[in-house]
């Protein structure tokens, strides 16, 4: 257990600029909460996330604190005990923030070599701790192959701070073999209406810690390249991805009131987007409300764009826990069952590389009972002693006092929009009454890239469809 320490320790405010002091505003009829009035304290000043919850003894977690935390958390799904009866909040706390030192270091799109092991690649987890494990004792540790994962850690299942927590603290013990990026349920518009909200409360006792969730999935990377061959990321590809510039330069924090027009709209389909292969057009407004869906047509403009093979994908489930959309061009990947029932299975897929070509195998494995839990938390759990051996690459200052602690953020923040749904783009475009050229001019805010005012004449003839259908 962590010992509560006492004390304020100085703090900053965020400047305004960055979104992080607005207050007010209601549910839409979307059912997409905006922010409401917080409580002030003395002088007017709207009280911060820090003003709830306990400071960091430190801004660093030492080897020895990062492997004791993923112990206990198999101890924690083995015995079924509660997570607060384990970890305090102020645990909790110092590995949120130490995770999001971390992603902070990291580009919205990272770029690597193929690794000479190879890839485990992991899909919507969504609170099934049971999944992972079967995983990671089929896959190996990250001490044998490199792990990234596709996003959609919570929601649903029963361990939820349990799973993005050990997944977390295997980004931090192993930073250059375990990559994390950022679902669609990493967002506020979901995860506040869904079951992650109420998990938290229900845990802690309050929603302080789940704000700290929230300023954490902000920093998240959304896209990965391996070996210029695969492309991962949660949900699709969008039309607005003529140069890897278009994700590189993604605003992170993500606020939708900090981002241009179309970066919102490319963090939609990146969190969102899905393949549909009967569509005659490459993009096509999707039926989620919010992004757009492609076809192969699509699919392959966008991976020559980027200069990729292959898109992996999560998003959605399949019976078998993975599918072939696009022979050899993308594949999708959920490593939760959709369903608890036995008939249905999760995966993962274990990229290779043998000479100049590239092999992409799923590991299935049916849905288990309940008591294989305490089973592979065992194995799992010898598995990582033999794997703590390795060194800790963490390249973590020991600093005295925790940076994040001392930045003030309001509750408000974490009920901002990131997402931008098709009725807020329509609500844009007839914002807007200049002519095409000019309108394309004012859209395109990203770099340039090749054929880029195409691709906007493309997406005003989508917008002219959601109009005409918003009414």
């Amino acid at each position: 257990m962590c010992p509560f320490k006492g004390g304020m320790s100085s703090s900053r405010d965020v400047d305004n600029s960055d979104g992080l002091v607005s207050a007010g505003g209601v549910t839409d009829n979307e059912g997409r909460q905006h922010c409401r009035d917080e409580p002030k304290i003395s002088g007017g000043r709207l009280k911060s996330i820090t003003d709830y919850i306990p400071r960091c003894r430190r801004g660093y977690l030492t080897k020895k604190e990062i492997e004791n935390y993923m112990t206990t958390l198999l101890r924690i799904v083995r015995r079924g005990s509660k997570i607060c009866e384990e970890l305090d909040i102020q645990c909790i706390v110092e590995i949120l923030h130490r995770g999001a030192e971390l992603f902070w270091t990291e580009p919205m799109l990272i770029e690597l070599p193929f690794p000479d092991d190879g890839l485990i690649v992991v899909g919507d987890l969504h609170g099934y701790m049971i999944d992972l494990l079967l995983t990671m004792v089929e896959c190996g540790s990250p001490t044998q192959r490199h792990y990234i994962f596709l996003g959609d850690y919570v929601d649903r299942g029963s361990h939820q701070i349990e799973t993005f927590l050990f997944v977390l603290l295997m980004k931090l013990r192993w930073p250059d073999r375990v990559y994390m990026l950022r679902g669609n349920h990493e967002t506020f518009e979901l995860n506040a209406n869904y079951q992650f909200f109420a998990a938290c409360k229900r845990a802690f006792g309050s929603e302080d810690v789940y704000h700290v969730f929230g300023r954490l999935f902000d920093m998240m990377p959304v896209a990965a390249i391996f070996g210029d061959y695969f492309l991962c990321l949660h949900g699709g590809v969008s039309q607005w991805m003529t140069s890897r510039d278009n994700i590189r330069n993604l605003h992170r924090p993500t606020f939708m009131n900090q981002m241009k027009m179309l970066q919102c709209c490319l963090l939609a389909d990146i969190l969102w987007a899905d393949p549909d292969l009967k569509q005659k057009s490459a993009f096509m407004p999707s039926e989620r409300n919010t992004s757009y869906t492609f076809n192969a047509e699509g699919l392959e403009c966008v991976l020559k764009a980027l200069n990729v093979h292959t898109l992996l994908r999560g998003h959605q489930p399949f019976l078998r826990g993975y599918y072939e959309n696009v022979p050899r061009k993308c594949y999708t990947v959920h490593t939760a069952p959709c369903s608890r029932d036995p008939l249905f299975a999760g995966a993962a897929f274990l990229c290779r590389r043998e000479g100049n070509s590239y092999t992409v195998t799923a590991r299935s494995h049916q849905v288990q009972p309940d008591w294989i839990l305490v089973e592979k938390s065992m194995q799992a759990e010898k598995m990582l002693v033999d794997a703590f051996a390795s060194e800790y690459l963490f390249a973590s200052t020991e600093k005295d006092n925790c940076d994040h602690c001392a930045i003030r953020i309001p509750r408000t923040l974490t009920r901002k929009p990131r997402i931008l749904s098709h009725l807020e783009i329509a609500e844009w475009v007839q914002t807007i009454t200049m002519t095409t050229y000019s309108m394309q001019t004012y859209a395109i805010q990203l770099p340039p890239a090749t054929q880029i005012s195409i691709l906007a004449h493309a997406m005003l003839t989508s917008m002219q469809h959601l109009i005409i259908k918003s009414h």
